[in-house]
């Protein structure tokens, strides 16, 4: 499906031009299994999937969007020729939702803005929301909290506590030391119909089995433990420059690029993420200072 984006990408379709569009991704969705359960002839399927991408004739396809399109419909695979597929507009009742997070950026928040603490960004992969990202900020507490937080079935993000003896603190197999380390772990988020409006929002995280072996999966790549970097560093992979695009162990998405900053006058390393126009190093600075120095 996600082959024909980058024909569209950044594009404007419309008449016939969002006629194939439509068509093009419909004939997409039949790379899906189990995409069909409801018996609808060819011309059936098009016509419903031309009813749920219609919102997008005339405005501009950017990247973000025919992500949000793909995941919305990748994401709801039995019931894709419904044609209840359509954006989400609100939150009328709890839902539980699974989703993967895709970024973690250190930032300051809480009431006064002074608390340290990240940014979290879950992309949401199946719902009526699929597709859609959902941000929360937490302190350094909760990261810590939630890090080593288990469900009521035992599961959870995968981290393991340190644990002391009479020797003093040991080591532990899967430290938690770096909000950035929840990129790419997975969980299931309780979507609130209360506290969504205008956004999709959450105050319960839960857990299911496969999540917690692919979390602990994703430790261990960190750790080495059966995994070799593709790039054969020995740096942690929380201070590597290489994306998730490009190594599966990696901690945010795009491959830094290495420029002189405008902030520090030395060459490093930009995220081209980063709303802030300076270098990593440069940012964790910023970001670390403490207020009113």
């Amino acid at each position: 499906m996600e082959a024909m984006l980058p024909k569209y990408e950044n594009q404007t379709v419309r008449g016939k031009k969002f006629e194939e569009f439509s068509d093009e991704f419909t004939a997409a969705l039949g790379t899906i299994k189990k995409a069909d359960r409801t018996g609808c002839h060819k011309s059936e399927r098009e016509l419903v999937v031309f009813d749920c991408v219609r919102y997008l004739a005339g405005v501009k396809l950017t990247r973000e969007r025919l992500f949000e399109l793909c995941w919305r419909f990748a994401g709801n695979t039995t019931n894709i020729y419904s044609g209840t597929l359509r954006p989400w507009s609100g939150q009328f009742a709890y839902e539980w939702c699974p989703a993967v997070i895709v970024r973690s950026r250190i930032c300051r928040g809480g009431k006064r803005g002074a608390q340290l603490g990240h940014d979290i960004t879950f992309r949401v992969m199946g719902g009526s929301t699929a597709g859609m990202k959902i941000k929360q900020w937490w302190s350094s507490n909760k990261c810590r909290y939630m890090a080593f937080n288990k469900d009521d079935s035992g599961f959870g993000f995968g981290f393991t506590r340190p644990r002391s003896n009479r020797l003093g603190t040991q080591p532990t197999r899967y430290p938690f030391s770096d909000g950035r380390l929840f990129v790419s772990l997975r969980c299931v988020l309780l979507i609130d119909p209360e506290i969504s409006d205008p956004d999709p929002n959450f105050k319960k995280i839960a857990f299911t089995g496969p999540m917690t072996d692919h979390n602990k999966g994703q430790h261990k790549k960190r750790a080495r433990i059966g995994f070799k970097c593709p790039r054969k560093y020995k740096i942690a992979c929380a201070s590597c420059p290489v994306g998730y695009v490009q190594c599966p162990a990696s901690v945010h998405r795009e491959m830094f690029t290495l420029k002189d900053c405008k902030e520090c006058g030395k060459k490093g390393f930009h995220d081209p993420e980063e709303p802030l126009k300076m270098c990593v190093n440069c940012v964790r600075d910023q970001t670390l200072k403490p207020e009113g120095t």
